[in-house]
């Protein structure tokens, strides 16, 4: 623009400045402006696309950083749940059943033989932790559970669950193991070992029953509600009784891990018959201890020793009746620092690699509460600051571009580019509306005006290139304003749809059928008008043609959404077409010619300044692609988040009630004492008749128990039930567990208790119309009162509850007669506004004595269901 002003002050100066001159300036003033505004509007669009591939390429990397996080959360849900091989499993199957149809709920269980399994009870627990509070009882839990998980780990054995104060586990399940036997065996004399030193550190007086028995098990999940890998078979039974008839203190293992450890380990006879008469004739053995640590060996120091010299704390112990010389509080502080330092020797990648890192073996073992606190509570500014670390090949990103026509090589995905308005998934508002082939066709209107009022103030007006002008211009109004109206149709039609860029689509044929047209449509202009004066132009009319022609290359950058070969391929033909059109033209000859010889300086500048606009297209349309294909994986990866993000909290809240997992994930901690609350017990008594190993190993048995438990746990949906029932568990398959008044202190909450075990009749009568002859029975107590409540182990948490209510809840179903629900006076008593009880007599309960019970035999007739408390806020 200066240079222009400067010619226009120099021929003012010289005083040879005509109307024609003045034409001249201005024409030369129009092309510079054009040709800027051009330039100034495509460097914002790459501006523009930059921008929005840095968005993209952010996105994505943050998507597939959040992504590994949450991969990371779900397997260490499933890893604290079931072994991965099974977890995998039964998410596939959560994901899919409901699309299907099923004579039976889909069901993850496999038959094993040659696995061992250890039942480890603390002796006298459930009457010490009935004067235990619940952070006393959850720490000394914790410190056990934390132990003997580690030491399990290990061992390569598999934690199944604890039942209450009962730790379970197995050997060669669900992953085949050689020497089950010998390691659960080795594992149980560490847990003996463990016992002590936690006495000898806390100053508690513990003790633990072993049991042991090999056989074979059917292993996998049963219900849809606080499910837990476990396994069934007769011999999971036989290893349950062999912990309940050993001795505190004492590993005791059936005849058939005898056999198998027998060379490896020193055994004494267990003397069974003498504790428990109904097992007369059953040959068992007590383990004293591996044969090579029994030899004589050099006087070391002992373990105890060692732990006391480096603990030296003391522990408020209940059984014993006095406290420590320092609070309560510091001992358990102190406890429960310990119990979060177990020291994990041998992680699974290091088993895997068949190495140990010492310096990491070290570290304590990061607790599932605070897996949980790291990874939900994770913020952008963490996200970015680990994305910035790593390279952008290390977050996977793949285009697959053919090199030749940018073309995507998955058909896919290329249809989907195709179909996107813009050639832009996402990147803001300002981006689209920018992009969007309506502003590129009012560009072209805008361009097209600019070069035919240069041609019409420059050169001699002529009728017919008016006209053709004239046309050309309505031409394009009318493909901008039908596009408008197009576009208006369009975004009504699609105003609620949840993806209206995709309704904005022009056809992607048509699109670049328009494009090319309008493209062509200047140079068309600007070459009639040479065809049209071909003989009278002057070399001053040549002059502003050839710079038109040159400006109508730089306009073919336009409409950024064509298909960057097809735009190629029409500048081309252009070149190709006009260059000998107009370099042989006589007048041309006459202008540019030294000597008779044809210059080749423009020709050649043609083709340069070509090429150069057809670099600049194809570096747009990878730019563009990039952009879409960085946006579509993004999205992909956030799909995939939440899929992840939702499987984990499925799991999260069948492993935990809602209520325990907020306060887990803000704390770390659970731990809670209820005064008022009505724990059940649901028996099946009769399923081990039910139950036939020898056809296909049970599987089917197992089939028909997860449809009655999956049954019952349907009921915990129900609106009356899902805001004051939460399952606990299913104790061994059979028994069902449930409690309410954990959430709110409701008084009504008892008797929603009551109509849920009622239900619970009423699902098993149902359920036996379609058992081929064969009924289920079960027996179901009820007890109120005071529990402990909270979140065992930090590896594997599980919540549970404990104390003397519980006890006599268990007691009422094992005393208790068949279909009927068992209750004590007190009980009977606070469901005597609702509900009628049948007086039984007194009944033997261990550890009470002679208890009086009554039996609930229905509901009062005339009263009304008590109201529901208002929902809750939790």
């Amino acid at each position: 623009l200066l240079f222009e002003l400067c010619y226009l002050l120099i021929a003012c100066s010289d005083r040879e400045i005509s109307s024609s001159n003045l034409r001249t300036v201005l024409t030369r003033i129009i092309l510079q402006v054009i040709s800027h505004c051009l330039g100034l509007y495509i460097t914002q669009q790459y501006q523009d696309h930059s921008e929005c591939l840095i968005f993209n390429i952010t996105k994505l990397a943050m998507a597939k950083e959040k992504l590994r996080r949450e991969r990371k959360l779900k397997e260490r849900v499933i890893a604290s749940v079931m072994p991965a091989s099974i977890g995998h499993k039964l998410v596939k199957i959560e994901q899919t059943h409901f699309q299907e149809v099923h004579i039976f709920r889909p069901m993850v269980m496999h038959y094993l033989n040659n696995v061992s399994i250890l039942f480890a009870d603390i002796v006298g627990f459930t009457k010490m932790s009935s004067s235990l509070k619940a952070i006393e009882i959850v720490s000394i839990l914790n410190t056990i559970c934390d132990r003997f998980d580690s030491m399990t780990e290990e061992a390569g054995c598999t934690k199944i669950s604890t039942l209450g104060d009962c730790y379970y586990c197995v050997a060669g399940c669900p992953d085949k193991m050689a020497n089950h036997a010998p390691a659960i065996v080795a594992l149980s004399l560490k847990m003996l070992t463990a016992i002590e030193d936690i006495n000898t550190e806390a100053d508690l007086n513990i003790a633990i029953r072993v049991g042991i028995h090999t056989g074979s098990v059917l292993c996998g999940v049963v219900g849809i509600k606080r499910f837990r890998f476990d396994v069934w078979s007769h011999d999971v039974l036989l290893a349950n009784q062999m912990e309940s008839s050993g001795l505190p203190g004492k590993v005791h293992i059936s005849d058939t891990t005898y056999q198998l450890v027998k060379d490896t380990f020193v055994m004494t006879d267990g003397q069974v018959q003498t504790r428990v008469p109904s097992m007369e004739g059953t040959k068992t053995y007590f383990v004293i201890g591996t044969q090579e640590a029994l030899r004589p060996k050099t006087q070391a120091p002992s373990r105890k020793a060692k732990a006391r010299n480096l603990f030296k704390l003391r522990f408020y112990s209940s059984s014993e009746g006095h406290s420590s010389m320092k609070s309560f509080d510091e001992h358990l502080q102190r406890l429960k620092s310990f119990s979060m330092t177990s020291y994990d020797l041998k992680s699974p990648d290091d088993r895997a690699g068949g190495t140990i890192d010492k310096a990491s073996s070290m570290k304590p073992r990061a607790s599932f509460s605070e897996a949980i606190c790291t990874d939900r509570k994770v913020t952008d500014t963490e996200v970015m600051s680990q994305v910035h670390n790593k390279t952008p090949s290390a977050f996977g990103a793949r285009h697959d571009l053919n090199p030749l026509t940018l073309h995507f090589h998955e058909p896919g995905k290329e249809q989907m580019y195709r179909q996107s308005c813009s050639g832009l998934s996402q990147g803001g508002n300002k981006s689209k509306r920018k992009l969007s082939f309506l502003v590129d066709v009012l560009v072209s209107l805008l361009y097209l005006v600019c070069v035919g009022g240069a041609v019409l103030l420059s050169l001699p007006l002529h009728l017919y290139w008016l006209l053709s002008f004239v046309g050309a211009v309505v031409l394009e109004l009318v493909c901008l304003v039908s596009m408008f109206f197009y576009l208006r149709r369009l975004n009504l039609k699609s105003c609620g749809a949840k993806n209206s860029r995709n309704a904005k689509n022009v056809p992607w044929g048509a699109r670049n059928v328009i494009s090319a047209a309008l493209l062509v449509l200047p140079v068309a202009l600007i070459a009639l008008r040479v065809v049209m004066e071909r003989d009278e132009l002057s070399c001053h009319g040549i002059d502003i043609l050839l710079s038109l022609l040159l400006s109508s290359f730089l306009h073919g950058i336009n409409f950024l959404q064509m298909l960057g070969l097809v735009k190629i391929l029409v500048l081309v033909l252009l070149l190709c077409t006009l260059s000998p059109f107009v370099c042989y033209t006589e007048r041309f000859g006459d202008c540019y010619s030294n000597n008779g010889q044809l210059v080749w300086d423009i020709p050649i500048c043609f083709a340069l300044f070509a090429l150069l606009v057809c670099l600049v297209v194809r570096t747009f349309e990878l730019r563009i692609r990039l952009n879409f294909s960085s946006s579509v994986e993004a999205e992909k990866d956030q799909e995939l988040h939440r899929k992840l993000r939702d499987q984990a909290y499925w799991l999260l809240e069948n492993l935990i009630p809602t209520h325990v997992l907020k306060e887990l994930k803000e704390s770390g901690v659970y731990h809670r004492d209820h005064r008022n609350v009505a724990v059940c017990f649901a028996s099946i008594v009769n399923f081990q008749d039910f139950f036939d190993a020898k056809w296909k190993h049970g599987h089917d048995s197992i089939r028909i128990l997860n449809e009655l438990i999956s049954d019952i746990d349907e009921l915990l949906d129900v609106p009356k039930y899902s805001d004051h029932v939460e399952k606990i568990k299913t104790a061994l398959g059979c028994t069902y567990m449930a409690a309410s008044g954990l959430v709110r202190e409701d008084p009504s909450h008892i008797f929603i208790m009551m109509d849920f075990i009622f239900d619970i009749k009423e699902v098993l009568k149902q359920f036996n119309k379609y058992t081929m002859g064969f009924e289920f029975q079960m027996k179901y107590g009820c007890h109120i009162g005071s529990v402990a409540s909270g979140v065992i182990g930090q590896s594997a948490p599980m919540f549970d509850i404990w104390g003397d209510t519980v006890n006599l809840a268990s007691r009422m179903v094992s005393t208790g007669e068949i279909g009927k629900i068992q209750v004590l006076e007190e009980t009977a008593q606070a469901l005597a506004p609702h509900f009628t009880t049948e007086k039984r007599g007194l009944v033997y309960v261990k550890g009470k004595g002679d208890i009086e019970t009554f039996y609930v035999t229905g509901k009062k007739h005339g009263l009304q269901p008590p109201p529901e408390a208002p929902p809750s806020k939790l």
